[in-house]
């Protein structure tokens, strides 16, 4: 039968034309969402609401306060002469916080890690 072979050569015609159409989409889709996410970037982090509202972090209000920060030392036997740190200060003793350069990528209070710090942080968080 000729039909055969002439409605097989259309179905494939057919065929190809929707997956053409489906790479154009699979396309426009993944500028979309380029798109979309350069634009989420920009916003920053929200507040939660119930967060009190104040000028800058000189206005912060203490919520809730856990544990015993003076039985602290003992418990974990410092010694005396022990100088407990800021967390962002030991990581950028080790060469894993750059603030100054999230300050100029974001433009806000944000931080930019790398190596064995970022690494800590995705297998924590």
């Amino acid at each position: 039968d000729s039909a055969a072979p002439d409605e097989i050569e259309k179905q494939k015609a057919l065929s190809a034309e929707a997956a053409e159409g489906a790479q154009k989409t699979e396309d426009e889709l993944a500028e979309i969402q380029s798109t979309m996410d350069s634009l989420l970037a920009g916003i920053p982090n929200l507040l939660d609401d119930l967060v009190p509202d104040g000028d800058d972090d000189s206005q912060n209000e203490e919520v809730s306060r856990w544990g015993d920060i003076e039985a602290l030392p003992k418990k974990l036997e410092w010694t005396d002469d022990f100088e407990p740190k800021w967390h962002d200060d030991v990581a950028a003793a080790l060469g894993g916080y750059q603030s100054e350069a999230a300050v100029q990528m974001s433009g806000a209070r944000f931080v930019a890690l790398s190596g064995a710090i970022a690494q800590l942080e995705r297998a924590i968080a």
